[in-house]
C-alpha cells in the first residue's frame, strides 16, 4: 500500500490515528532518477578613485550565471534525454560615495545599486498525437530590473563608542535552487517568483575593544526594522495534515515586517581564551491585511510567520595553547551551545506542530603541528544526544563525531 513511512520504518499516523497515504504511491511521488548538470559562472569587477582625501568614489560589478540541464534516466525524451534546459543570470552594478568628516568621526557610505536578471525555462514533455510520441518545448522566458539605494553612517562618540545607523531599500532576486526548483532537496520549481523588496532600518552602538591588564572586552548591539514585499520563502502549510508532505516550494509571501533586536558580547583574555555570546530576538508578522484579488481579509493577517526561529542564543568559548607536545605547536579547544526557542511549523495555531526548545552543545579540538602544515581536528556535534530540529520541525541527526586532517602542499 501507498503508505508513508518514518525514519524508524513505521507508517506515519495523523492526528486522528489513521495511517496517512502518500501521492502517486510513493513517498516523494513518482519514481525518479535525476541527473543534474550545472555550469557556474561568477565574475566580480571593483574600480575606486579617491576624489580628495576621505572622499572616495567606487563602483562594483558582480555577474553571476548558471546554465542547467534536468535529466530524469527514468525518463526518455526523444533523443536528447533532457527534461529540462534553465539558464538565469544576474548583473548588479553598484555605486557608492564614501565620506570620512568631522575630523574623521563621522563615516558616511551612500550607495545606488542597479539589479538586472534575466531568467530562461524549456521543460520538454510527451505528449500523443495521432498515435505517435511527440516530444513538446515549454518555453518561458522572463527579464527583471529593480534598482536599490541606502545610506549607512557610523560616527565616533567617543574614543571606544561608535553610533551605527543605516536605511536601504533592499532588493533581493531569487536563485536558481528558488526559481528552477531542486530535487536533491525535495523543492518544486516556481519559474514565476518575483524579487523580494524590503525597506531596512538599522540603529545601534559597538563600545571597545576596552583593555585592563590582560582582559579585553567589547559590547555591540543593533535594533532593526524591516517591511518587505513579496518576501522568499518556503511555503509554510495551512492545512495540519500537508504537514507530512516533504515537498517544498519557494513563494513570494506578501507583506511581513521583522521589528527585533540582536547583541554580541566578547572577552578575552591574553591571546588565549576567547568568550562571546550573541542573541537575536525579534518577531516577524504577516502584514497583507485583504487578499488582492477578492479583498477580503486574510486569515493569518498579524500572526507570527511559522518556520521561523525568532528568538536563539549563542555561546562560544576557545582557548588556545602553546608548545604542547611539541614546540612551536598549538592546541586549539573550543565548546559551542545554541539555543533556539520554540517555534510553529504551520499557520495554525495548534501545539502538535511547535517546536520544543532546543539545546545543543559542541566540543571541538584542532592540533597544528610546528611545520604548520597539518592540522588535526576533531568535532564532537551535539554532545549530549538532544533533539535538535530544522526550520519545518524535522528532526536533525544525533551526536556525531568528524576527524579532519588537513596538509598544506603550499601557501599561495
Amino acid at each position: 500500500m501507498p503508505w508513508a513511512y518514518n525514519w524508524d520504518g513505521q507508517i506515519r499516523l495523523d492526528l486522528n490515528g489513521n495511517p496517512i497515504r502518500t501521492l502517486d504511491g510513493a513517498q516523494q511521488g513518482k519514481p525518479s532518477m535525476t541527473d543534474i548538470d550545472r555550469q557556474v559562472t561568477n565574475i566580480r569587477t571593483n574600480l575606486s578613485y579617491d576624489i580628495f582625501s576621505g572622499h572616495r568614489l567606487s563602483v562594483n560589478h558582480v555577474f553571476y550565471s548558471v546554465a542547467r540541464k534536468d535529466k530524469n534516466l527514468l525518463i526518455k525524451d526523444g533523443n536528447t534525454g533532457i527534461n529540462s534546459s534553465n539558464d538565469l543570470a544576474k548583473n548588479v552594478i553598484s555605486f557608492n560615495y564614501e565620506a570620512q568628516t568631522l575630523n574623521n568621526k563621522l563615516t558616511t557610505n551612500l550607495f545606488y545599486k542597479i539589479y538586472q536578471q534575466s531568467i530562461g525555462s524549456n521543460i520538454f514533455r510527451s505528449i500523443i498525437e495521432n498515435d505517435q510520441t511527440v516530444i513538446v518545448k515549454d518555453e518561458m522566458k522572463d527579464n527583471r530590473t529593480n534598482t536599490g539605494y541606502g545610506l549607512a553612517a557610523s560616527y565616533r562618540l567617543f574614543d571606544r563608542v561608535i553610533l551605527l545607523a543605516s536605511a536601504e531599500r533592499a532588493v533581493r532576486m531569487p536563485v536558481d535552487m528558488e526559481t528552477f526548483g531542486s530535487p536533491e532537496d525535495n523543492v518544486l520549481a516556481n519559474p514565476g517568483i518575483s524579487p523580494e523588496i524590503s525597506n531596512n532600518y538599522n540603529a545601534g552602538f559597538r563600545l571597545g575593544t576596552y583593555q585592563f591588564d590582560n582582559h579585553k572586552i567589547s559590547l555591540g548591539t543593533n535594533v532593526f526594522w524591516r517591511n518587505t514585499k513579496d518576501r522568499i520563502m518556503p511555503k509554510a502549510n495551512e492545512l495540519i495534515n500537508n504537514q507530512e508532505i516533504e515537498l517544498t516550494q519557494y513563494i513570494n509571501l506578501g507583506l511581513s515586517q521583522s521589528v527585533g533586536f540582536e547583541g554580541e558580547l566578547t572577552y578575552a583574555h591574553k591571546d588565549n581564551l576567547t568568550v562571546m555570546f550573541n542573541f537575536s530576538k525579534f518577531n516577524s508578522l504577516f502584514k497583507q491585511e485583504f487578499d488582492e484579488s477578492t479583498g477580503q481579509k486574510m486569515t493569518y493577517y498579524n500572526k507570527q510567520i511559522p518556520n521561523e526561529p525568532f528568538y536563539t542564543m549563542n555561546g562560544n568559548v576557545h582557548y588556545r595553547l602553546d608548545n604542547l607536545i611539541q614546540k612551536s605547536s598549538q592546541l586549539n579547544l573550543f565548546y559551542n551551545i545554541g539555543y533556539v526557542a520554540p517555534f510553529s511549523t504551520v499557520w495554525p495555531d495548534s501545539e502538535w506542530f511547535v517546536t520544543p526548545a532546543q539545546y545543543a552543545q559542541n566540543l571541538g579540538m584542532s592540533y597544528v603541528f610546528p611545520s604548520k602544515k597539518i592540522i588535526l581536528a576533531l568535532d564532537v556535534k551535539n554532545v549530549f544526544n538532544a533533539e535538535i530540529y530544522d526550520n519545518f520541525g524535522v528532526q536533525k541527526p544525533g551526536r556525531g563525531l568528524y576527524l579532519k586532517l588537513n596538509y598544506s602542499i603550499n601557501n599561495i
